[in-house]
């Protein structure tokens, strides 16, 4: 329900460390021009259930499904 997010290479980000994330606004953008990185956590622990689709967007990973 709930998680954390560290995030590396954007250009310009739209929210301050700590700040509550809404789900219909991004985080911010990258001009391209560096690797982004992007690290998530669920209560300190650091969640694989989430893959980049074609539009570069991340989506959840049914691990049922696998």
């Amino acid at each position: 329900d709930t998680f954390t997010g560290v995030f590396f290479g954007l250009d310009q980000v739209y929210y301050a460390v700590g700040d509550e994330v809404k789900a219909n606004v991004p985080v911010g953008y990258t001009a391209g021009n560096a690797e982004v990185q992007v690290t998530m956590y669920s209560d300190g622990n650091l969640l694989n259930c989430f893959q980049l689709t074609e539009e570069n967007c991340l989506a959840w990973i049914d691990q049922a499904g696998e």
